[in-house]
């Protein structure tokens, strides 16, 4: 699902009954597409319509960038590289549809990062 409001794609499935969950931000992909490739007066159209391009193609990046990361992942899995929790355990919901990589367990792992 694509949330055009908050420049985000949605994956949402079931893995052998596991609910899963995964948010790729396209505005950050355009942003540093933008830091690498500024607006200048040199370029075709306005800044803004410079930055809508930009949003535009971190859209298409994010769909690739989500769907190789879920193809590839749930391969190591299947192959036995990897379990199911080590990868997906941060995206997998809770029983009220809330992600776990929101939960304070979660949030301490990280900021101990």
């Amino acid at each position: 699902m694509d949330d055009f409001a908050t420049h985000t794609i949605m994956l949402q499935f079931r893995w052998r009954g596991h609910p899963v969950e995964f948010r790729v931000s396209a505005g950050g992909w355009a942003a540093l597409y933008l830091k690498a490739n500024p607006w200048n007066s040199r370029r075709r159209g306005t800044a803004a319509q410079w930055e809508r391009a930009a949003l535009d193609k971190g859209l298409l990046a994010a769909d690739s960038i989500i769907r190789d990361w879920v193809k590839g992942n749930v391969t190591a899995v299947e192959s036995g590289a990897l379990s199911f929790g080590h990868v997906f355990a941060a995206y997998l919901l809770d029983d009220n549809g809330r992600p776990l990589i929101g939960t304070e367990a979660v949030r301490l792992l990280e900021a101990k990062a």
